[in-house]
């Protein structure tokens, strides 16, 4: 009896040892790092468990353990500003790697703030750059502008915070609002807005001067464009003589043939240059009391000279294009580009571009006279091109031209199918101003050649034949047949006209409140206007300023 007494007792503790050791089997320790994809711990992180365990929090050394868990548990990371791959491991025993990825989420940007112009202000310039601070990283904005108070989307993507509409109106309120967007999120800044200041006034005659070696004969067409010196003496050409007019008094420097070509001043040597029909080049420096003639060609020089770097470049009628030193007067050819060239050279600084009625645009090395490139239009040029402030061309044919200044094509926009005459210019923002010989005035997106504005500027004889002029304050001057307009670059409605006397084929300058043009009844006007100057940026004029240097600023 005993004997089995003992032996149930041993067999009860057997089970006991058994069921004891089945128990403590159902637990079990799990541990594993958080660290980000460079392998850097991460601090900080809250291990969180399925079956309601309390949760843990990674060390400096990015190192979690648990113990105690029994059955299968899902264990999840988690840290405010945080995203973990994978999201979460299920477990169902002991493990030593349990281990999460970390990455830090991008925050969204802070809001869109520090407007300029600011809000509310008022007398704001027609050629404004919108801009705006905003925190954060990654950020690209969309830009909302119109004259709506809740505006349409115009832009989009933009990776700075800046933005220059393309063409304003005068006395008008403009709203804008920035979005900001990266990886984080994106954040709405707030409705701003602004009014553009007001122009009023009219234009006026206030002289004009008989363009003739005796001051009473008729001077007949002109068709040279004015330049001026440093010291505000305005030359052009007439048909007898290249003239000067100060001040105070004119004079002239006589010629044996009409001097079609526009006079340009070298600010360098204080020295104006210009050719006549005669196939010569007339040079006077400073005081300009003295002339000089220099015999160049058998064919007459209609382009304007360039002069850049101490060299003149002189293209004459029939596409031969002369080089010379101004210091040693011995000019000798370098090219020959085409016949019958009535566009005046441009330049970048290493070619010069110019366009031919055969209907080739061409760009000639300025040190050794190859052609770099050329591009057949299939269009009669006889305008001069503009450049703008990235390098790219623009000519005018019966289209308007745009090419890189390796002579890639950006675009070509058909117009009315006229006669394009005058050279483009291009105001600070982008837009290009153009006219037709049907007398269709353009606005144009410099960057794709979307028309943004058409302008039919109905006179009683002719189209525009000669370049616009854009002033200091944004408005835009242009001759359509004998009528001088006053635009508004928003939107091409007239500030302000004046009548002269005939066809205006000259292109305009202007300075201190002035526009001399030459017109057709063979005088030159000075124009009193609604601008100051000319624009500082941009093409604001033929050949680009008062001195046609041909060259971007």
């Amino acid at each position: 009896m005993k004997n089995r007494l003992l032996l149930l007792i041993v067999s009860l503790l057997a089970l006991m040892l058994m069921l004891s050791g089945c128990l403590s089997s159902q637990y079990y320790n799990i541990s594993g790092y958080v660290k980000d994809s460079s392998g850097s711990p991460i601090y900080g992180v809250a291990i969180s468990f399925s079956n309601g365990s309390q949760s843990v929090v990674t060390n400096s050394n990015g190192y979690w353990s648990k113990s105690g868990l029994n059955g299968s548990v899902t264990v999840t990371p988690s840290k405010s500003g945080w995203t973990f791959n994978p999201s979460n491991i299920t477990v169902s025993g002991a493990r030593s790697n349990v281990n999460f990825t970390g990455t830090q989420n991008t925050p969204p940007p802070g809001t869109p703030s520090n407007p300029s112009p600011s809000n509310g202000q008022t007398g704001i310039s027609v050629n404004p750059t919108l801009t705006w601070t905003c925190s954060g990283n990654g950020i690209t904005y969309d830009v909302y502008f119109g004259t709506s108070s809740n505006p349409p989307l115009v832009e989009s993507g933009l990776a700075v915070a800046s933005y220059t509409p393309k063409t304003l109106s005068f006395s008008k309120t403009y709203y804008w609002k920035i979005i900001a967007k990266n990886s984080g999120g994106n954040t709405t800044g707030s409705v701003w807005s602004f009014t553009t200041k007001n122009v009023s006034g009219n234009m006026s005659i206030n002289n004009r001067w008989n363009l003739t070696t005796n001051g009473t004969s008729t001077a007949g067409q002109i068709y040279s464009s004015p330049a001026m010196s440093s010291n505000e003496v305005i030359f052009i050409g007439g048909q007898g003589a290249l003239y000067a007019f100060d001040s105070s008094e004119g004079y002239y420097a006589p010629s044996s043939s009409p001097v079609w070509s526009s006079p340009v001043f070298d600010t360098v040597s204080n020295t104006v240059f210009s050719g006549n029909n005669a196939g010569q080049i007339i040079y006077l420096s400073s005081p300009f009391s003295s002339y000089h003639v220099l015999n160049i060609s058998s064919n007459p020089i209609i382009s304007a000279p360039l002069v850049y770097n101490g060299n003149v470049y002189i293209v004459d009628n029939f596409g031969n294009i002369y080089k010379m030193s101004e210091s040693s007067n011995n000019p000798y050819k370098i090219c020959t580009v085409g016949s019958y060239v009535w566009s005046s050279p441009v330049t970048n600084g290493t070619d010069m571009f110019i366009g031919s009625d055969n209907g080739t645009f061409y760009a000639v090395n300025l040190s050794d006279g190859m052609i770099d490139w050329s591009y057949p239009t299939g269009e009669k040029i006889y305008g001069t091109a503009a450049i703008d402030s990235s390098g790219n061309l623009y000519i005018g044919a019966t289209k308007l031209w745009s090419f890189t200044s390796n002579g890639s094509l950006r675009w070509s926009k058909q117009l009315d199918g006229s006669q394009i005459y005058g050279s483009p210019v291009i105001s600070e923002n982008g837009v290009v101003y153009i006219g037709t010989i049907e007398g269709h005035f353009y606005a144009i997106d410099s960057s794709n050649g979307d028309i943004l504005w058409t302008r039919v500027l109905s006179t009683p004889i002719g189209g525009v034949s000669s370049s616009a002029i854009i002033g200091d304050n944004g408005i835009v001057y242009v001759a359509s047949g004998r009528v001088l307009y006053a635009l508004d670059p928003g939107n091409g409605n007239t500030i302000s006209s004046v009548e002269l006397g005939y066809n205006v084929e000259s292109s305009p300058v202007m300075n201190d409140g002035y526009i001399y043009v030459g017109c057709d009844d063979g005088y030159l006007y000075q124009i009193k206007v609604l601008s100051s100057t000319i624009a500082s940026h941009g093409w604001p004029m033929f050949m680009r300023d008062w001195y046609h240097t041909g060259m971007p600023w």
